[in-house]
């Protein structure tokens, strides 16, 4: 994206150099027997940045997105406390019993005379939840989920993890009563509502739209820019790794290629480099000092099941798993927002999960996911499984903790300092809180804007 904002709006030669063999990332579908798979859920929501925004348009024609606007924009939920809420992405202290639901909710209000803390200025997950909720739903709801997911408890977890997993609301009540709550700004940041596709239309007033192609697979999208990306005359340089950065005041780049086993040395000295990858492999390139994470990845594992029949999941894109009887993180439903994946009456489910050990075999995997999907009536007893498909990739899971991402920021700082003035960072920022596709665009726009 960033190449043919630059390519088409500025007219200048550009060059993509992509370490592995085909560009895309994440957004690089895998093609399967069964048909496409993407790298778990990912729908693209516009950034609010028009110029960028109509980028995917020149990608695939506007008739062939959905758009997914309002109520509809991401059908999401959770399964908590053995049930797979449908209703709301936020977890139902409903489900509670009486006595620990009447403190939640009685500390929830108590706490409105507090000053609300914001993911900047809370020290810890844990400050950030009690300041937000109380310390009763702190410790009731959200310590089990931080154990879950993250393997540690919410004093070691930086105030960034609610915004990856949502941790920001807490549904209450009916959707009548926390309607009428809601009419407070102050309680609509904290209450949920629990009938999503009955919220209110003036909601969404001011919300950017989804979209996804009518065709399943993004990387559909990926063509579509580099086939225009190609007729404007752009060098694509996959399988390509830059091995040196330090001639002529560290403007000129060493490039190593290889292909066919054979290494080739190229030398290009661009006038800017928009640095979009991982910011790790620059330490080595700056001669940084390699900064470790204190705290390990988890064993991660995303698998595709593909069966007969559509899984018990409702109208759901996807949704969280917050319980602890399950290794599953994150399950989506492609086809809940692209009918076209289930034209050949194959239905797929895609589960991220955590792993015990990184040393278990895929088809171990496979017939955990399974036996729990099952378990949880995600599938039917009657249900049969086509195939299976596991990713070669997204091996391991980064745990924000406070340690990590106080390295990550000196890194980043350490990164910087040592930076030429035409290289320009242009990635995912953890540590900062940037890490969905709008948030990353929002942030590159300005920095394509000075080149």
């Amino acid at each position: 994206m960033c190449a043919l904002y630059i390519k088409r709006r500025k007219g200048l030669p550009v060059i993509i150099i992509e370490h592995q063999d085909k560009v895309g990332g994440l957004y690089a579908s895998k093609s399967t027997r069964w048909g496409w798979a993407d790298q778990g859920v990912h729908i693209p929501q516009l950034s609010g940045v028009p110029e960028l925004d109509e980028l995917f348009f020149r990608s695939i024609p506007s008739n062939d997105w959905q758009i997914l606007s309002g109520s509809r924009k991401d059908i999401a939920g959770n399964f908590f406390r053995g049930k797979l809420n449908a209703g709301s992405l936020y977890p139902d202290l409903r489900e509670l019993p009486c006595e620990q639901y009447r403190a939640c909710v009685g500390e929830l209000f108590l706490n409105l005379r507090v000053k609300r803390s914001d993911f900047k200025t809370s020290l810890s997950l844990q400050e950030y939840l009690t300041c937000r909720f109380g310390s009763t739903a702190a410790k009731t709801v959200f310590e089990p989920i931080a154990r879950k997911v993250w393997r540690r408890p919410l004093e070691e977890m930086s105030p960034w993890a609610a915004k990856l997993l949502h941790l920001t609301r807490l549904v209450t009540h009916d959707s009548a009563m926390s309607n009428l709550l809601k009419q407070s700004p102050v309680l609509d940041e904290i209450i949920g509502f629990p009938e999503q596709l009955r919220v209110p239309e003036n909601t969404f007033i001011n919300s950017s739209p989804a979209l996804y192609p009518k065709k399943f697979g993004l990387s559909h999208v990926v063509e579509g820019w580099v086939r225009e990306l190609i007729g404007l005359g752009v060098s694509i340089l996959t399988s390509t790794e830059i091995t040196s950065m330090n001639d002529n005041n560290n403007t000129s780049l060493s490039l190593q290629i290889t292909s066919g086993g054979n290494a080739i040395e190229t030398r290009i000295e661009p006038s800017t480099v928009l640095w979009t990858s991982p910011i790790s492999q620059l330490e080595r390139l700056l001669g940084v000092k390699n900064t470790a994470l204190p705290d390990p990845s988890i064993p991660h594992r995303v698998v595709h099941i593909f069966t007969n029949k559509p899984p018990s999941t409702g109208p759901l894109f996807w949704f969280w798993s917050f319980d602890n009887d399950d290794c599953f993180i994150r399950i989506s439903i492609p086809h809940a927002y692209c009918p076209a994946v289930a034209s050949s009456q194959t239905f797929q489910v895609c589960i991220e999960l955590h792993l015990p050990s990184i040393l278990i075999s895929d088809d171990d995997v496979v017939t955990m996911v399974e036996h729990q999907l099952r378990n949880q009536g995600i599938i039917t007893k009657d249900t049969q499984i086509l195939g299976h498909h596991i990713q070669k990739g997204n091996r391991s899971y980064l745990v924000p903790t406070i340690k990590n991402c106080n390295a990550m920021r000196q890194q980043r700082h350490e990164i910087t300092l040592s930076l030429p003035n035409n290289i320009l960072l242009a990635n995912q920022d953890i540590a900062s809180g940037v890490f969905f596709m709008p948030e990353i665009l929002r942030s590159i726009f300005p920095l394509l804007e000075q080149i």
